[in-house]
C-alpha cells in the first residue's frame, strides 16, 4: 500500500473532527504501520539539532522518547505530534495560543494534537498555510521511520535537515511576523474570527464582511499607501517633518562620494550616513568624525541606492510607537552589547549572547551580527574580537540601537508631554495609523524643546508587539468592542427546501438596513447581484455582475462547494449580514467555514447519505455555536426574525418564538 496525504483540509470552526478550528490531514497508511524504534530516535536526535531548534528543546515534550506502539494509529499520532513540533519551533507564539503541551488521543477538544479516527489526523494551528507545511514535512519524516524502510540514521538526519531547511525558507518567505502572530493569539483569547487572507502574501483578517480588518506586518486596512512611501523615504519624511515644524536634523540626499563628503562640510561633523529606503538599521554608521570612515559608511550605504548624511544627534535612540493617533508604548533602544567575566574573549561572549537571543521569542529573528560596523566600533576602542574584557565591563558592539544589528530593547514608563505630543504629530504628518517614531534624547522624561532631541526616523513597520499588551492595543485599535462580527444565517437544508428560506431570510435582513450577502447553489450574491462564481470542473474563476433590480430568487451558476460559498459570502467586504445555505453532508465533510452564528436553519433532517448517522453529532455541534436553532420552522416565523446585535454572539436570542 502507499503511504500518501490524501487530503489536507484547514478548518476555520468547528466540525465533526474538533470543536475547535484545526488542520485535519487524511492519510493512507498500512494498517498497524509503526516507526521503527531506532529510525524513530534517529529522526528525534536529528530535528534536536537542527540549527532552527537551537535551545529550544522544550518543543521536544510533544514527541515521546520512544514511538508509540500498539496501537492501529501509532503513525497517525506520530506525524500529529511532530506536525505541533515544528509549528512550536516555526511559529513563535504556538505555546501562547495552547499553553504549549500537545498530547495524543481522540478527545480533540482539550489537545494540540491527535488521532480522530483511522487515517484521519487533526493538529492545532496559528497561520494555516505555515501548518500545512508542517504537516506535510512530519508525514515525510514519519514515513521514513516506518517499518518496511531501510535508511540509515545519517540518511534520516539528512532529511531531516532538508526537510527543516524547507520549512525555515517557507516561514521566512511567506510566514506571518510576531506582531501578526501576536495578534492572532490575542483576537483568539477574545473569541473573534481570525484567519489569513488566502494569498502568498502573509496577511491577517480580523473580523468579518464589511467589518473586517486586514494587518500585514503593523500596516492596516486604513494604513494609506502614501504615508507608506512617504516613510520609507528617510529624506522625503526628514523633509515633511520639518516642514511642520518638528525637530529633525540637518539631511542632504547624495548620489556620489564627492556630493557626500560636500555634505558633510556643509552639515558638520559628526554626521550618520544611512541608505534613503531600507529598515532595520542596515548599512546605517553613526558617529562619522572625518572623511576617511565617511567614505567606508559612504560604500555600504551605496550598495542599497541614494544615500543620506544627516547631523548625528547626541542621545540615545527611542521608539514611541504610535497607534490610532495615540502614543502606545515607549522603548529605549540599545546599541548591541557583551558584558566582560575576565575569562572570555569577546568573540566568545558574542557566541553565548546568539545563543541567548535564539531562546528569546523576541530577540530570536534579530541576530547578533559581527561585520566590518562590529571591527571598526571595537577598534576605536582600542579593542579586537579577541580582546578579553574585564568582569562586568561592558563592551559596545554597534552605534546604531536596531534589532537586526543586536540591539536590545528597555520599556520606558515616564515621557515628558511634549515628547508624547511630538510623536502624535510626527505619525499623522506621515500620514500612518501605526509608526514608530524613532527619537533621538538624552532623556525621554525631558522635554525635547529643552534638550535638542531629533527624529531621526520614521517607521512604518515598527513591530509594536514588542511593547507590554502591544497585540491588545492593536485589536483594541482594529476591532472595538461591539464590531468585528456581522449576523449570520444558516441554512441546512436540501436545495429545493433552502431556496425559500434563504430568500425569507435575506429579505427580512434586507428590511432592516443590512446589504446581504446570499450563499447558495454554488454561488454568492450581494443584494441580489451576482457576486461570484466558479467552474469547479475546470478549476478557473470568474465574477459577473447582475442588475440590483434582479430577483433576489435567481440563483447564479452553480460551482463552489457550498462551505466554499459561504465563505466568500461571510467575507465579502460590502456585506453587513449574510444568509447561507449549506446541505448536511457537506458540514459532515468540511465543518462549518466560520465559528458561530446568529440562527440556525434545520429542515433537512434525514436528508442526505451521511446525515442520519451524523445526526446528533451535528445537530449538537449547531446548538452550541448559534444563538438560536429552528427545526423545521414555519415560515412566518422566519420572517419575524431579528438578528441580536451582540458582538460575541454569546447570549441566546429571544427573538425566535
Amino acid at each position: 500500500m502507499e503511504r500518501a496525504i490524501t487530503a489536507i483540509v484547514a478548518h476555520s470552526g468547528p466540525s465533526l473532527v474538533c470543536e475547535r478550528a484545526v488542520i485535519e490531514m487524511r492519510v493512507a497508511l498500512a494498517p498497524g504501520d509503526l516507526p521503527q524504534p531506532r529510525r524513530w530516535h534517529a529522526l528525534r536526535a536529528a530535528v534536536a539539532a537542527h540549527a532552527h531548534l537551537g535551545p529550544l528543546c522544550n518543543a521536544l515534550e510533544s514527541l515521546p522518547a520512544d514511538p508509540p506502539g500498539g496501537r492501529e494509529s501509532a503513525a497517525e499520532a506520530s506525524v500529529a505530534m511532530l506536525a505541533v513540533c515544528l509549528q512550536r519551533v516555526f511559529d513563535r507564539k504556538f505555546d501562547d495560543c495552547f499553553g504549549g503541551v500537545a498530547a495524543e488521543g481522540a478527545d480533540l477538544g482539550f489537545c494540540a494534537a491527535g488521532v480522530a479516527a483511522p487515517g484521519t489526523i487533526a493538529f492545532d494551528y496559528i497561520d494555516p498555510k505555515l501548518a500545512a507545511v508542517a504537516g506535510r514535512i512530519a508525514f515525510a519524516l514519519v514515513a521514513s521511520t516506518l517499518q518496511g524502510r531501510e535508511e540509515s540514521d545519517e540518511q534520516v538526519a539528512r532529511s531531516v535537515r532538508e526537510q527543516m531547511d524547507r520549512l525555515a525558507q517557507w516561514s521566512e518567505s511567506f510566514g506571518l511576523r510576531d506582531t501578526q502572530r501576536g495578534v492572532v493569539v490575542e483576537a483568539r483569547r477574545r473569541g473573534l474570527p481570525v484567519g489569513r487572507a488566502e494569498t502568498s502574501l502573509p496577511v491577517v483578517v480580523l473580523g468579518q464582511g464589511a467589518r473586517q480588518r486586514w494587518l500585514w506586518r503593523t500596516n492596516t486596512s486604513a494604513t494609506p499607501h502614501v504615508a507608506v512611501v512617504a516613510a520609507t523615504s528617510k529624506h522625503l519624511s526628514n523633509e515633511l517633518l520639518r516642514d511642520a515644524g518638528l525637530p529633525v536634523p540637518a539631511q542632504r540626499l547624495v548620489t556620489d562620494l564627492n556630493g557626500a563628503q560636500r555634505a558633510a562640510a556643509q552639515i558638520g561633523y559628526p554626521v550618520v550616513v544611512k541608505p534613503a529606503r531600507t529598515d532595520h538599521g542596515i548599512a546605517v554608521t553613526t558617529s562619522i568624525l572625518d572623511d576617511r570612515t565617511l567614505a567606508t559608511a559612504f560604500e555600504r550605504a551605496r550598495a542599497h541606492g541614494s544615500v543620506v548624511v544627516e547631523k548625528h544627534i547626541a542621545g540615545e535612540q527611542h521608539r514611541l510607537s504610535v497607534l490610532g493617533g495615540r502614543l502606545a508604548t515607549v522603548a529605549r533602544l540599545r546599541p548591541a552589547f557583551v558584558i566582560g567575566n575576565g575569562r572570555d574573549s569577546i568573540s566568545e561572549l558574542v557566541r553565548i549572547a546568539r545563543i541567548e537571543r535564539l531562546a528569546s521569542m523576541q530577540l530570536r529573528d534579530f541576530p547578533f551580527p559581527i561585520d566590518d560596523e562590529t571591527i571598526r566600533v571595537l577598534g576605536a576602542a582600542g579593542m579586537t574580537l579577541e580582546s578579553v574584557p574585564q568582569a562586568g565591563q561592558t563592551v559596545t558592539m554597534r552605534t546604531n540601537a536596531n534589532l537586526s544589528g543586536g540591539g536590545r530593547i528597555e520599556l520606558i514608563d515616564v515621557v515628558h508631554p511634549d515628547n508624547v505630543l511630538l510623536a502624535e504629530r510626527a505619525a499623522a504628518t506621515i500620514g500612518l495609523d501605526i509608526a514608530g517614531i524613532d527619537l533621538i534624547t538624552p532623556d525621554v522624561a525631558t522635554s525635547w524643546v529643552d534638550n535638542g532631541a531629533a527624529i531621526c526616523d520614521v517607521n512604518p513597520n515598527p513591530g509594536l508587539v514588542r511593547g507590554q499588551g502591544s497585540p491588545a492595543m492593536i485589536v483594541d485599535y482594529l476591532v472595538p468592542e461591539g464590531e468585528g462580527r456581522i449576523p449570520i444565517a444558516l441554512v441546512v437544508a436540501e436545495p429545493a427546501q433552502a431556496r425559500e428560506i434563504v430568500a425569507i431570510l435575506a429579505r427580512r435582513l434586507g428590511e432592516l438596513g443590512y446589504r446581504v450577502a446570499v450563499a447558495r447553489d454554488g454561488g454568492v450574491t450581494i443584494d441580489a447581484a451576482t457576486a461570484a462564481t466558479v467552474a469547479s470542473a475546470s478549476g478557473t474563476s470568474g465574477a459577473s455582475t447582475a442588475s440590483a433590480a434582479s430577483s433576489a430568487s435567481t440563483a447564479p451558476a452553480a460551482g463552489l462547494p457550498d462551505t466554499r460559498a459561504a465563505h466568500v459570502a461571510v467575507n465579502d467586504r460590502t456585506a453587513t449580514a449574510a444568509v447561507v445555505a449549506i446541505a448536511a453532508r457537506e458540514i459532515v465533510e468540511h465543518g462549518l467555514p466560520f465559528d458561530r452564528c446568529a440562527l440556525a436553519v434545520i429542515e433537512d433532517r434525514g436528508a442526505g447519505d451521511d446525515w442520519p448517522a451524523r445526526d446528533e453529532a451535528v445537530l449538537a455541534m449547531l446548538r452550541a455555536r448559534s444563538q438560536a436553532v429552528l427545526l423545521n420552522p414555519a415560515r412566518a416565523g422566519l420572517a419575524a426574525w431579528a438578528p441580536c446585535e451582540e458582538p460575541r454572539l454569546a447570549r441566546s436570542s429571544s427573538s425566535l418564538r
